[in-house]
């Protein structure tokens, strides 16, 4: 019984992830949301629960906190920039950077609250998500100050 709720589970999670983008896709192309640049692609925002529920399955704590975050990042990473068009204001290419930052303050205030496990943990996790979210947006505020260029042809 054990293994059939699994592959139940499993089959759930992989529908899910496989209608839900198209569906999200036209009900955005249908409505008044159709204006805003990117929306359409926000159902696979769905595609990281099936990592993340493999991400949940591991047993150490800390690979489950490093993988967790770093695909939070990805996943945050992806839509943010999805979505923003010439009009967007230069604070929304920083996010990933921004969250990639955020560890640290864990590591701290756990470090604080003497749980040095933790701490540590946090501590690895800025050491992969920070250095990633720096060199994600670094790419997109290049790609921001060259879409001004317009049809420049070299």
């Amino acid at each position: 019984m054990r293994r059939f709720a699994k592959v139940l589970l499993h089959l759930v999670i992989i529908g899910v992830v496989l209608i839900t983008p198209p569906l999200v896709y036209d009900a955005i192309s249908r409505s008044s949301w159709r204006t805003v640049n990117g929306l359409a692609f926000s159902g696979g925002l769905v595609y990281p629960v099936y990592f993340a529920y493999w991400i949940c399955q591991l047993k150490s704590v800390r690979a489950k906190c490093i993988l967790g975050y770093t695909l939070g990042l990805i996943a945050v990473s992806m839509m943010v920039l999805g979505m923003s068009d010439r009009s967007t204001s230069f604070v929304v290419l920083l996010i990933p950077a921004i969250i990639g930052a955020i560890p640290i303050a864990l590591s701290i205030v756990t470090g604080i609250m003497r749980n040095r496990p933790m701490a540590i943990t946090w501590l690895f996790t800025t050491l992969i998500v920070l250095p990633l979210g720096v060199l994600i947006s670094t790419l997109a505020t290049y790609g921001a100050a060259m879409s001004s260029l317009g049809n420049m042809r070299y």
